[in-house]
C-alpha cells in the first residue's frame, strides 16, 4: 500500500512512519500524474482540508474509484458533509497519530468509513429536527412504502437497527430488509448516502422555500 498526501505547508513526521511508501505533494497536477502512471487500487489519499484543490481532487479521486480520507486542522461538519458527498472515506486530524492513520487505512480498504462520532450526530441532526417536528421527509422519498419510510425515519433521526426494531415492534432482520428496499429505491448504498441524500434535498427545499 502506498499512501499519497496532498497538503499545503503543513507535514506531519508521523506520515512518513506509515507502512509502504509515502508521497507528499502541493500540486494537484503532481497527484493526478500519480494516478496515471499507478492507478489507484493500491493507493490511499490523504486530503488536506484547506488545500484550495482539495474538492477538485476529490471528485477526480471518486471518479478514478480510488479511496481518500480528509485531514482537517479545524473540524468543520460543513466541510464534512460536501467532501462525503465527494466520496471521502474518511475525516481525520491532520494530527493523528501514525496507528490510527494505520488502522484507517485497514477500514477505508475494507469498504468501511472512518468518521469521528461527533460528527454523525451532526451529519442527521437536519433530518432529526424534521422528524421530531412532524415534517415531511424529502419529496424522493415518497417512492418508499409506508413502512420503508417510518424506517428510514428513525436512521435519519440517529437510531441504529436495533433501536428501529423496538421501535416499530419488528425485528432487526425486518429493519435491515426495509433498508435494502429502500436504498435500492432511492439510489443509494449504505445509511450514510441515505443521510447525505436526504440532507442535501432537504436543504435544497428550504432553500428554494425562502
Amino acid at each position: 500500500m502506498e499512501h499519497v498526501f496532498l497538503t499545503d505547508n503543513f507535514r506531519s513526521p508521523r506520515w512518513e512512519k506509515l507502512s509502504g511508501t509515502v508521497h507528499i505533494t502541493e500540486s494537484a497536477d503532481e497527484l493526478k500524474q500519480l494516478v496515471e502512471k499507478k492507478g489507484t487500487s493500491e493507493l490511499t489519499f490523504w486530503l488536506a482540508a484547506e488545500h484550495n484543490s482539495t474538492v477538485s481532487v476529490a471528485a477526480y479521486i471518486a471518479k478514478e474509484n480510488g479511496k481518500f480520507v480528509v485531514l482537517y486542522s479545524k473540524p468543520e461538519a460543513e466541510n464534512l458533509v460536501t467532501l462525503l458527498s465527494f466520496g471521502a472515506r474518511g475525516y481525520t486530524s491532520l494530527a493523528a497519530s501514525t496507528s490510527v492513520m494505520e488502522r484507517i487505512t485497514a477500514v477505508i480498504h475494507q469498504g468501511g468509513l472512518w468518521i469521528p462520532e461527533q460528527f454523525l450526530a451532526n451529519l442527521t441532526g437536519l433530518s432529526q429536527k424534521k422528524v421530531n417536528n412532524g415534517q415531511e421527509l424529502p419529496s424522493s422519498f415518497a417512492i418508499l412504502s409506508e413502512r420503508e419510510r417510518q424506517v428510514c425515519e428513525k436512521v435519519l433521526a440517529g437510531l441504529t437497527n436495533q433501536k428501529i426494531a423496538d421501535a416499530l415492534f419488528i425485528s432487526e432482520r425486518t429493519v435491515k430488509e426495509h433498508l435494502t428496499k429502500s436504498f435500492r429505491k432511492l439510489g443509494v448504498k449504505d445509511r450514510l448516502q441515505l443521510v447525505l441524500k436526504a440532507r442535501k434535498e432537504e436543504s435544497a427545499e428550504l432553500n428554494h422555500g425562502e
